[in-house]
């Protein structure tokens, strides 16, 4: 699990954006793994926008599929900006579990 912080850069005079939040998961993400996701957002600035990074996972448990959920739904209620982007596996899974309509995904770039 890795995060990185993205300050963006503006000219003086105006309001600079919020700081990026990214967080990349492993191949394997379940129970053991899930709650890895939240944990650098409590450490993030507020306001800071959040990227969950699944383009590596290839294994989505149902237990991080609802850490998924529960994330966006923080994000939401601290006013954080969300996406999930997602690996053709994750995104079936999510699809599956209906969680594609109220997921943030966009697919890799």
């Amino acid at each position: 699990m890795s995060t990185t912080t993205e300050p963006h850069d503006r000219p003086a005079g105006l309001r600079p954006a919020p700081d990026t939040l990214r967080v990349t998961a492993p191949s394997v993400l379940d129970a053991g793994t899930a709650e890895q996701l939240s944990a650098p957002v409590s450490a993030a600035s507020p306001g800071a926008a959040v990227v969950v990074d699944l383009t590596a996972v290839t294994e989505l448990s149902l237990e991080a599929a609802a850490a998924l959920m529960t994330l966006t739904r923080r994000c939401h209620s601290e006013g954080r900006a969300m996406q999930v982007i997602a690996s053709a596996a994750a995104r079936r899974k999510l699809a599956l579990l209906g969680l594609d309509v109220v997921l943030p995904l966009r697919p890799p770039t």
